[in-house]
């Protein structure tokens, strides 16, 4: 019984580890298209501004119903100019975008089942038989 309540928390922990959005320099889009949370998408956004030369990736968050039916080229466009307030972004992150910034990539696919939590529920299973 003790070992399952510790499965427990770890799966809780490991799914409120995986539901945070935000991270620098990511992977990959897989990287940030695992990670969500009900309403929001977690998108892959490669972007430049007037003071970095190169390139640069992040994984945000963004409402789900401002990338839907055409409306992400205006999310987009808000995100460029470093106004996006739809995801209640910090300031941090706002302020990557406030120097005439570039969005070269916005990848938004999402997945309704990352592999590690079907990976641990199945060690879950396999540990209860």
């Amino acid at each position: 019984m003790k070992n399952i309540v510790y499965c427990i928390i770890s799966l809780c922990v490991i799914k409120f580890i995986i539901s945070q959005c935000y991270m620098e320099n990511p992977s990959s889009s897989d990287t940030c298209n695992n990670r969500k949370r009900d309403g929001y998408k977690c998108c892959y956004i490669e972007y430049k501004n007037n003071k970095m030369s190169n390139y640069a990736t992040l994984c945000v968050e963004v409402i789900k119903d401002d990338i839907k039916s055409g409306h992400h080229e205006a999310t987009i466009l808000s995100i460029e100019d470093g106004n996006y307030t739809g995801s209640n972004w910090n300031e941090t992150i706002m302020e990557k975008f406030r120097d005439y910034s570039t969005v070269s990539e916005f990848d938004c696919k999402g997945r309704y089942l990352p592999e590690t939590l079907i990976f641990l529920s199945f060690l879950l299973i396999i540990f209860l038989i």
